[in-house]
């Protein structure tokens, strides 16, 4: 495999959800061993270089990616929030907040990369990803069948199934602020892998 296509697969793995940050800077180090000697401006021993920090991989990795304009254009939309702020005084403001938008995220990647939503499969092999969906709806109701989608009449088969999760994250001024995040449950490489904890159950 040449190396431009070992980043191309480490950097989608990466943003798939289907590895860790840590994970993909393991491997770029374990291929930089196997094969050495390289260039500093290697795109490869740059990833390797990126999980080197204990606490930043994953930032070191974006600043990365963003380098390697990889980045897909979901637009940046404002909501109207009512924050705290503590200086110079202690107040409550009403502030616009930037937000990138699931409905957006969604419509980019059906665009751009919809194996990412398809498990893996192309948007024109829609007998692959519907099979796949509806199976995994079928497995799904053995341990859950009193999930909505069991009582309601939404086509399965077309009906993505996603992780939804909250967070507390930090500004560079160290304020505290909310990140909600999703992520498909089925990986772009298919049933057998989760993103969640790379192999389901």
């Amino acid at each position: 495999m040449a190396q431009e296509d070992l980043c191309n697969e480490l950097f989608g793995d990466y943003l798939s959800g289907a590895e860790t940050a840590k994970r993909t800077c393991k491997i770029a180090r374990m291929i930089c061993k196997v094969r050495p000697n390289r260039h500093t401006e290697d795109t490869l021993l740059k990833i390797a270089k990126a999980g080197q920090s204990k606490t930043n991989a994953c930032r070191n990795l974006h600043v990365l990616i963003n380098q390697g304009k990889v980045l897909l254009p979901v637009p940046i939309d404002a909501v109207l929030l009512r924050v705290a702020l503590r200086r110079p005084y202690f107040r409550k403001q009403e502030l616009y907040w930037p937000v990138l938008r699931m409905e957006d995220w969604i419509k980019v990647l059906m665009a751009r990369a919809p194996e990412t939503l398809l498990a893996g499969c192309a948007f024109e092999n829609k007998s692959a990803w519907m099979s796949i969906l509806d199976g995994f709806w079928a497995d799904y109701e053995s341990c859950n069948p009193t999930y909505p989608i069991y009582s309601s009449t939404l086509r399965r088969s077309h009906s993505i199934p996603y992780f939804l999760h909250g967070d507390e994250g930090k500004t560079l001024r160290q304020r505290s602020f909310m990140i909600e995040s999703f992520q498909p449950v089925i990986s772009r490489k298919g049933c057998l892998v989760s993103n969640e904890s790379g192999h389901p159950g």
